[in-house]
């Protein structure tokens, strides 16, 4: 019995880093392009933006509503014609235009007595010293102009994901890479920690180098463990930008690419400049934005004249005693209706004058918008070229730290040179490893981050952000 226990004790222990390995395996992992599909699917600020699109759209629908045929009816029974008492009810169609015209048709019933009366009228309405700014057109345009503007901030959210996305993954990706370096140094430090011990031991050191020997080792166990809690942390960054649930396991492919776009490189920040001024979302909005104000300021009346809507009607009409002798059409009239709208509030020179105002604010935006984008396209752009240098001087650093390990392995061999003095050129290469790779990774990021002050990111991604579903 005890043997048997035995087994089954050693058959779990056996069994239970089999089934952790085949938790981890299960693990998904993402490629850099799967994880911006995935964000942009399931980031929970970019879909909010993706609603605030939508909703600009309803409210367009809405403002456009007022040009759209409109169905309208009335039904009286208790209506008055001098002493008689009786009903009416009427059913009708009107269609108004953007120029202020409108077309209508109706079908009008009134019951009075013994009386019963019938018409069809056909009306057509046209307008005379309208205000083109209370027609309803500008209401629409605006709109308009906020339902793209939203798509235009959708686009710049998708942008900023991208980036947010493509950051965090190469974090990540580092991270173990840290992580196997900090574990290295701690190996070192351990080495180096038994052969000060030696050493002290046989009188060739001090207590004091043995203690300063440990401290190392304890220094390089702390960064191991903030290495360890960091990569962690960007996980779950990761997940948060993804959209994941936290307490999901995954786990991104490991390798740096090769730098994108090296054209970048070869253009100046001129042509750079260009290409923000064409593509970026928010500057062509204002812009949008600087051309109705200035619409609307040479549309605005010079003087206050009053609005006056002239109909023309034609009418066929029936009378009769009963309602199918009312409904026999055999006349027909023709009418003209006046209506005036007299606006008091306010004159003309004050509301020329706010038109100028807002025109004159939504400019100075647009311009001091596009001087913020040359602002950044210039940092952008040289934060690039600097980084390119960085990785020039990462890769000479790392040529020259493999000569040195190859040649202090070479005189240890000989005699010329110490075991620690070869643990310390090992980690020496190691930390240059490291940060060659992180040079590549800052300077394939500041590569994106030109794109994105450029207008021009999404283009590697070759996403339609407004065609993506949960």
């Amino acid at each position: 019995m005890p043997g048997q226990l035995l087994k089954l004790v050693s058959i779990g222990c056996l069994l239970c880093p089999l089934w952790a390995f085949g938790q981890m395996a299960a693990s998904p992992v993402y490629s850099l392009q799967q994880a911006v599909d995935q964000a942009l699917l399931s980031n929970h600020q970019y879909r909010n933006l993706l609603n605030s699109v939508e909703v600009a759209e309803l409210d367009y629908e809405k403002a456009r509503a007022v040009f759209k045929t409109k169905l309208k009816g009335n039904l009286n029974s208790d209506a008055r014609n001098g002493a008689d008492v009786g009903s009416t009810y009427n059913i009708g169609l009107r269609k108004r235009n953007m120029s202020g015209s409108a077309y209508g048709v109706g079908v009008y019933h009134s019951s009075f007595g013994a009386k019963e009366l019938s018409e069809i009228r056909f009306s057509y309405t046209l307008p005379f010293f309208q205000n083109p700014l209370t027609t309803g057109k500008f209401d629409s345009d605006r709109a308009e102009l906020d339902y793209r503007h939203r798509e235009r901030m959708a686009k710049i959210g998708a942008e900023e994901l991208v980036l947010n996305v493509v950051t965090t993954y190469y974090r990540l990706s580092l991270a173990d890479k840290q992580i196997d370096l900090a574990q290295g140094e701690v190996t070192v430090a351990r080495r180096l920690e038994q052969a000060t011990r030696i050493r002290t031991a046989t009188g060739r050191s001090s207590e004091i180098d043995l203690q300063w020997a440990t401290l190392r080792v304890d220094q390089a166990q702390q960064r191991r463990d903030r290495a360890r809690f960091q990569k962690l942390k960007t996980e779950n960054e990761l997940k948060l930008v993804l959209g994941l649930d936290m307490e999901e396991h995954m786990a991104v492919e490991q390798g740096i690419p090769p730098v994108s776009h090296p054209e970048l490189m070869l253009m100046t920040a001129a042509e750079v400049e260009a290409l923000a001024i064409e593509n970026r979302a928010e500057l062509i909005g204002l812009a949008e934005d600087v051309e109705l104000a200035r619409r609307k300021l040479r549309s605005a009346p010079s003087k206050r004249k009053p609005g006056l809507d002239v109909s023309l009607q034609y009418a066929l009409i029936g009378e009769g005693t009963t309602f199918s002798d009312s409904v026999s059409f055999d006349d027909s009239r023709i009418g003209i209706g006046i209506s005036m709208d007299i606006d008091l509030m306010g004159s003309p020179d004050q509301q020329h004058r706010r038109l100028a105002l807002f025109f004159d604010t939504t400019r100075r935006s647009y311009e001091r918008l596009e001087g913020q984008i040359r602002t950044a396209v210039a940092d952008a752009v040289f934060a690039m070229q600097n980084d390119a240098r960085q990785l020039d001087l990462a890769r000479k650093s790392l040529t020259l730290a493999e000569k040195q390990f190859r040649l202090t392995e070479l005189k240890y061999r000989g005699g010329a040179a110490s075991t620690q003095e070869v643990l310390e050129a090992e980690q020496g290469l190691s930390d240059t490893r490291y940060m060659e790779l992180t040079s590549r990774v800052n300077y394939l990021l500041s590569t994106y981050r030109v794109r994105l002050v450029a207008g021009t990111l999404l283009e590697d991604w070759g996403t339609d952000v407004f065609r993506l579903e949960p």
